[in-house]
């Protein structure tokens, strides 16, 4: 794990983002800064292939959000830590909706009466949780050597 900046790079960091408003491409200072703890951050939590993905978004959403950082509240490091943390959140609300609705898809095309109908919206939100539960086993973890491996 990378130690938190000194007290020069937090003030930098500042900067960065203060003249980032005039000049929008400074803020690719930050980027190359905080890109790979961001995307470590969220690999842990979501996995690799989906922290390719979301590690932009967090970026981007910081970007357009710069105007709104407030250096009294934290530090850049911690701002975007948040921000990443809720585009993991948001993931998952999305992929929990989305996991929601094809279970009732496929329960409603699967059962041949109303007693098979019933058996399968019963059993639905068990088979989900079951699925939860085995990929927040299967999440990649970050060791103290800061290594990334596929399982605990």
């Amino acid at each position: 794990m990378t130690a938190p900046p000194d007290t020069g790079d937090v003030r930098e960091d500042i900067n960065v983002v203060e003249r980032s408003l005039d000049d929008p491409e400074l803020f690719a200072l930050l980027y190359d800064r905080y890109f790979t703890e961001v995307y470590r951050y969220l690999a842990a939590r979501l996995g690799r292939e989906q922290a390719e993905d979301l590690v932009a978004d967090a970026f981007l959403l910081a970007f357009h959000g710069r105007h709104g950082f407030d250096p009294q509240r934290g530090t850049v490091r911690s701002w975007l830590f948040g921000i990443a943390t809720n585009v993991v959140a948001r993931h998952r609300r999305r992929k929990g909706r989305r996991l929601n609705a094809l279970s009732k898809v496929a329960a409603e095309g699967s059962a041949d009466g109303p007693e098979d109908r019933v058996t399968s919206q019963l059993a639905a939100p068990r088979d989900i949780q079951f699925s939860r539960q085995r990929a927040a086993s299967r999440r990649p973890q970050i060791h103290d050597s800061g290594v990334l491996t596929d399982h605990a």
